[in-house]
């Protein structure tokens, strides 16, 4: 199962503690709405940069919930400008897979390139037709799905 949350609720978060507690609700409130006793990709929309207090208390909460096995895999969702979805994701390195939905091909590469360099997974979602037949073009055997759901049938996660 995957999930994703937004990292604006965390934008809110006053001190490292209220951050693991808001991480830490929100994780259960997505467990129980989805009727499920743990996920296997956990991803964190971020739009603008985060306090270090904050990335603290997140990954406090996540590795709570991975050692609970809440939580299997953690992702980063790029909601916003790419080089500054990047820049945050330079300095927190731990994330699995990379998503930044609606790129257009010229700043997919800057992901798929930090994707590489980390060895982590990247997931690309165009924004228009012009994008993916680019995509295709210069990447022809890479799997782009089309949702969460998809990529997680796709590595074999889906209980479908």
């Amino acid at each position: 199962m995957v999930a994703s949350f937004s990292g604006f609720e965390l934008e809110r978060a006053t001190n490292e503690a209220h951050a693991h507690d808001l991480t830490s609700a929100l994780i259960v409130q997505h467990l129980s709405s989805l009727g499920r006793g743990g996920l296997d990709f956990l991803f964190l929309q971020i739009r603008r940069a985060l306090e270090e207090t904050t990335w603290a208390g997140f990954f406090g909460a996540v590795e709570e919930a991975r050692d609970q096995g809440l939580v299997r895999y953690l992702g980063l969702e790029i909601c916003g400008s790419v080089v500054g979805g990047l820049a945050q994701w330079r300095f927190h390195d731990a994330f699995e897979v990379v998503m930044a939905p609606g790129t257009p091909a010229v700043d997919w590469k800057s992901v798929k390139e930090v994707a590489e360099e980390r060895r982590v997974g990247a997931v690309a979602t165009l924004s228009d037709l012009t994008d993916c037949q680019q995509m295709v073009r210069e990447n022809p055997v890479e799997f782009r799905p089309n949702s969460l759901e998809e990529c997680a049938a796709w590595v074999g996660l889906s209980d479908n």
